[in-house]
């Protein structure tokens, strides 16, 4: 690529919102979580998959496990099975993060794979395991699409690892922004024929690969189902990078389509590259829902499509005033709930330990109220905020923000 993409990928605070139509046809892919799509290849599963149910048994939950592949590449996973009931696993989920690893260096928070929203639960209410892996680059900020074919390899040899530990072929694969340029230009283009079942979530990006020598099992294109999740708002409009993910899904969709997959692409309005967090497991849900996990060595054929309907809220009543703080390598941004009786301009104040200060306002009420402070902080330093409205101090606190 020629611009540096996806430094966003590590400061983002979720806000899910309605989904718009991205072409002319509504893709069953999404029907799980109420959301239109555009498809682009004939929705089925080919039967006679080569998928196996795992009869092996769970290994226990690991965090930070170190592994090198046969080149050398070295790096560490999590791999997450305690939520698994049935004590086997019905396939493997492998989740890639963005630049800056965010998600997979802060695993019980609910912006990846924590909480009950989390990768990690949503997959195991399933019966699936959840491989985190880091990936291997440490030069700077650390990312999947940086060196991409080394780390691509990295991946593919610990996934089928972890695969063959589970005794399991039925792979899923989660990315967010740099996470999904690694599936996209590098590793199913390389490594596609390890992966004869299952699926991949690609969200905030996943572009084309930069070269088109690429070949496909046809079958496996059948079984293996794409979605893009990019929206409306990632266009790099007002960002630092200037990354354009929403084009590059288009054109990653596009060109896997054109292929053959059985691809599908979301765009919810209005959401940008920073409003993704937390999304990921609904979004991988889904997809799991539409494609259950092979039973008895075949897969099986994605479910009929149900009359959409809003699934029941499971968000808690907002407590007044209060404030959720995500904080990032150069910025910080809250969420507070405002109560509707409230009157008056909000404020968040930041201040570094030298005293200066950073300042965002806005005039409303509700809930998820955003005050942003998008720029200027630095990395690795702890600021105190208070959030004010009149003369009140309403909340207050610290945060240090990431390398």
């Amino acid at each position: 690529m020629s611009i540096s993409p996806l430094s966003r990928a590590a400061s983002t605070l979720a806000a899910i919102a309605m989904a718009t139509t991205v072409g002319v046809a509504s893709s069953p892919a999404t029907a799980a979580f109420g959301l239109t799509a555009t498809s682009k290849a004939a929705s089925s599963t080919a039967s006679g998959s080569v998928a196996t149910l795992s009869t092996a048994k769970l290994p226990s939950d690991v965090r930070s496990m170190a592994w090198s592949d046969s080149a050398g590449t070295r790096s560490s996973y999590h791999l997450f099975t305690s939520g698994i009931t049935s004590g086997q696993a019905v396939g493997l989920v492998v989740y890639l993060d963005g630049d800056g690893m965010y998600g997979h260096n802060n695993p019980t928070s609910s912006w990846a794979l924590g909480g009950s929203g989390g990768v990690a639960a949503k997959a195991a209410a399933r019966g699936y395991a959840t491989l985190s892996i880091r990936t291997p680059d440490t030069t700077g900020t650390p990312t999947f699409w940086e060196n991409g074919k080394v780390n691509a390899a990295y991946v593919a040899a610990l996934t089928r690892k972890i695969s063959a530990d589970l005794g399991t072929n039925h792979v899923w694969l989660v990315g967010y922004s740099g996470g999904s340029q690694l599936i996209t230009k590098f590793l199913l283009p390389a490594h596609a024929a390890q992966f004869s079942s299952g699926g991949a979530v690609i969200t905030g990006g996943g572009g084309a690969p930069s070269s088109a020598a690429a070949s496909f099992d046809p079958a496996m294109q059948k079984r293996f189902p794409l979605l893009w999740y990019t929206g409306s708002a990632d266009t790099g409009a007002g960002s630092s990078d200037g990354y354009d993910a929403l084009s590059d899904a288009k054109r990653g969709e596009a060109w896997y389509a054109q292929r053959g997959f059985v691809t599908s692409r979301v765009q919810p309005a209005g959401v940008d590259h920073s409003d993704l967090g937390t999304q990921f497991g609904t979004v991988l849900a889904g997809q799991l829902d539409r494609y259950p996990a092979p039973v008895n060595g075949t897969t099986n054929p994605p479910s009929p499509t149900p009359t959409p309907t809003p699934p029941p809220s499971t968000t808690p009543v907002p407590s007044a005033w209060a404030t959720v703080v995500s904080a990032y390598r150069y910025s910080v941004r809250m969420t507070v709930d405002v109560p509707s009786s409230a009157r008056g301009t909000v404020t968040l104040i930041v201040k570094d330990p030298s005293g200066r200060t950073h300042w965002d306002s806005v005039y409303s009420s509700g809930s998820d109220v955003r005050l942003v402070i998008g720029r200027g902080l630095r990395s690795q330093t702890t600021y105190s905020y208070t959030v004010t409205q009149g003369r009140q101090t309403r909340a207050s606190g610290t945060f240090t923000t990431i390398r």
